[in-house]
Order: structure tokens, then sequence, then C-alpha cells
């Protein structure tokens, strides 16, 4: 049941009827279900379904499970569970329910916190911009940003340091318990533990390319084979994830012989990364995407080169656009699982030190347009002799 399809499977199995789990498989329904959640991934209809189906369970120990996520699940989701469950007849049940409450509380005041945060920044550098023009404002947003960088590099090293044995001795525990006579539970929490330290691990690996100097070197390269480059490693991310691709037609206009200096595994990285995210726009489920459309168009001008990814997926909400257009590190993404959050913002830098723009538009429900520009020669780029 760890498996997402085999997880996926059961719950169908459970809204087609209740009855065709007994208590305890009902039990590891919603165990799985909130390892699921708590892992990043976000609560689609058929889970939500489920939760409140297992809300209402005989079993008040099922109950509880779904009491102790409630912080996990979209305001909607979260209203309707926790009035029921922080009413519960169980004591255990509207303790869990009141936890969770409180819980949901806090993560409301640091989210707060931190964007009264930004917001003071914004304010402060708009005020230094008014008074001492563009060009001092810029200068200073660029030290904070070395600053900010050497600092998030030295803790990544630190953390990375801890991580290593750490990783070793929970692959050691996880196959210990698997190969031991250990209960479900028992396993199901070694591997929890095991997961969490290689998302960890994907983290530092995350805030090291954020963080790590950027080479200067820039050469001339042709846009159709980095986007060709790039297409093939999003593709290739994905399949390593179990996802099948053929649902989605992916269709490239560019014209030929247009070249940019770049440093080109920067920017294969960069738009692999936006692909990706043009990809799982069209995700169903664990690993499933529906039928849709991408299209990579490349537009080219004398002094500059337009590359737009444009997808008719699922959109966004205006309220997550405008936070995602922010492009900081670190706020994760709902509708991915183990989101690092790092994604967009080292796309956005890696185009930035070409002295390029990225641009995202999306209405919910219709699909997103992200649009690349880049300089045919960046600043204090000298074509390379051919």
């Amino acid at each position: 049941m760890d498996a997402p399809q085999d997880l996926l499977g059961v719950l169908r199995r459970l809204l087609e009827n209740r009855e065709s789990l007994d208590g305890q498989q009902r039990l590891a329904t919603a165990r799985a279900i909130a390892d699921s959640l708590q892992g990043g991934t976000e609560c689609d209809g058929t889970a939500l379904a489920a939760l409140r189906l297992l809300a209402e369970d005989a079993k008040w120990e099922v109950r509880k499970v779904v009491a102790d996520l409630l912080a996990y699940l979209e305001d909607e989701a979260f209203t309707v569970l926790a009035a029921r469950l922080s009413q519960d007849v169980n004591f255990f049940v509207k303790r869990a329910a009141e936890r969770s409450l409180d819980r949901r509380r806090k993560m409301k005041r640091e989210t707060g916190k931190k964007e009264r945060a930004l917001k003071q920044c914004g304010d402060r550098l708009d005020q230094m911009r008014r008074r001492y023009g563009d060009a001092a404002a810029n200068a200073a947003a660029q030290v904070g940003q070395q600053q900010a960088e050497l600092l998030l590099g030295t803790v990544a090293h630190d953390i990375r340091s801890i991580l290593t044995p750490l990783k070793a001795s929970a692959a050691s525990l996880s196959q210990t318990v698997a190969e031991g006579n250990h209960t479900d539970s028992a396993q199901r929490k070694a591997k929890a533990v095991l997961d969490s330290v290689d998302f960890m691990e994907r983290c530092v690996s995350d805030i090291e390319s954020y963080s790590s100097p950027l080479p200067p070197e820039r050469h001339p390269e042709d846009v159709a084979d980095v986007l060709a480059a790039a297409r093939d490693m999003a593709v290739r991310n994905l399949q390593e994830l179990g996802y099948d691709m053929s649902a989605v037609v992916l269709s490239m206009e560019v014209p030929d012989g247009v070249r940019v200096g770049m440093a080109r595994h920067l920017i294969i990285l960069a738009v692999a990364n936006l692909v990706r995210n043009a990809y799982e726009s069209f995700m169903t489920g664990a690993a499933q995407l529906r039928a849709g459309h991408i299209a990579v168009r490349v537009e080219s001008e004398p002094a500059e080169v337009g590359i737009t990814i444009r997808d008719d997926g699922m959109g966004m909400q205006a309220e997550d656009l405008a936070e995602l257009r922010l492009l900081l590190p670190a706020r994760r993404n709902k509708t991915k699982a183990r989101s690092t959050g790092f994604g967009l913002p080292i796309a956005n830098r890696y185009i930035a030190a070409h002295g390029g723009t990225l641009i995202i538009n999306s209405t919910e429900g219709q699909g997103t347009v992200v649009t690349v520009t880049l300089p045919r020669q960046p600043n204090g780029w000298e074509e390379a002799q051919q």
C-alpha cells in the first residue's frame, strides 16, 4: 500500500464500497494518505473524498488519523473536516483535531510574518529608489542577494555534513526493519524516515544550486539544440519517476540558425525546469497525466531571443500566481509531491545571470504561459572566435 498506484486503487475501492475494507485496512489507508500529504503531495479529489468518508468511520483510531492531518489540507476541505472532528464524541479524536487547529493557526501566523517582512524589504527598496535612484537601489538589492547566497551556501554545507552520515544510518535502519520480523507500522515509519532524509538532501542540493557562484563564460549556442536537450532532460526526469508521458503532446517551433551567447548547461537546466512544470500541469494523480498540449516557440529579434512555453493545463489561481511571480526560494508548490520550492527561483537566477527575464502568466482552468527573454550578447560577453 506504500506505492502511490496501490493507494489510488485502494481509495477507489473504498469510495465504491466502504465495506470492501475492514477496520485495519481502513486505518492503514488513512495512514497512507497522511504519509502522502505530509510528504508534500496535494490532496486531490479522490483522496479528499476518501478523507471525508474516513472522518465518519466507526473506528475512532481512523478518525484520529484524519484529525491529525487536518493542518495539511486546503482551506475548504480543512473547514469542513475540522468542524466535524473538533466535535467528535471521542476524546482522542477531538484533542487531535484541536491540536491540528492550533498548528494551522501557527502556520498562518508564520506565513503572515514572512509576507510582512518581504513587503517591508520591498518598501525600503522603493524608498531608496525614489531617494537615490535606480542604480543605487539595484546595487543594494544585489548586495543583499549576494549576502543571502553566501549564508545559504554556508547553511547548506553544514546541513550536508550532518545529512551524509544520517542518510547512511536511515538506509541501514530501513533495510534492517524490512528484513526483520517487524510490524507494518514499523516498516512504514522506517521508510518515512528514509524518504524524509532523501527529501532533505534534495533541498540541500537545490540550496547549493541557488547559492553557488555562476560561471562567467558564455559561448554561442544553437537555441534549437539547447531546447531539445532541455526537453529531453525534462521528459527523462519525469519518466524516471514513473510518469506515462504519452498523453501530453509537446510541439516545438524554432527557426533555424538562431544562436545566443550562454552558459549552455545553465540554460538547459532552467528551460528543463519550465518544461517539466508544463508537463506537471496535467497531473490528475500520482504519476498520471491527462491529455494536453505544450507548445514551445522561439521568436528571434536582432537584439534578443524570446522563448515561450505554453500549456493548456490546470493553470493557477490569481493569488497563487501573484505569490509565484515573486520567484522567492522555499515557497513550495502545493500541487507537487516533494517540492523544494527552489525550481523556479533557480531557473530565474540562471536566466537573469544572462541578462534575461522570466515572465509567468496563468489562468485557472486554461493554462500557463512562461516567457523567457535572452539577449543575444549578454553584458560583458564577447562572441567566441569561430
